[in-house]
């Protein structure tokens, strides 16, 4: 794709655990890039062993599809960000890379503060 009016650079961001992998997922399978039984659980842009290990995303990463609105094709590169605050270079990084931004807030918990160093959370035990 080299039509610039059609080209989106986006990113999602969210506290840890509220969806960013798993909306990531979804919008992979909607493109015909992977199952959409899949979607959701094979967390494709969690790569790294130590992502797998820990369920965590640590390493922004980034992948490009090709949806279809009206007709007209649009090429989005999608970052999916790390959640945790220990990460947070990654996130912003990211952000000065795009043109715009999902922020994902968990239906049940809420928008959340960041966890700051040395706080218990999962990662850290």
């Amino acid at each position: 794709m080299h039509i610039l009016p059609q080209i989106r650079n986006l990113c999602i961001a969210a506290h840890i655990d509220h969806g960013k992998t798993t909306l990531s997922d979804n919008l992979i399978a909607g493109a015909g890039m992977m199952s959409e039984e899949l979607a959701g659980k094979s967390r494709v842009l969690d790569f790294d062993e130590q992502e797998s290990a820990r369920g965590i995303t640590i390493n922004a990463a980034s992948a490009s599809m090709v949806h279809a609105i009206d007709g007209t094709d649009y090429l989005i590169n999608l970052i999916d960000t790390p959640g945790h605050v220990d990460f947070g270079g990654d996130v912003t990084r990211a952000m000065r890379a795009v043109d715009g931004c999902f922020i994902l807030a968990c239906a049940v918990e809420g928008p959340m503060p960041p966890k700051g160093k040395g706080k218990t959370c999962s990662f850290h035990q």
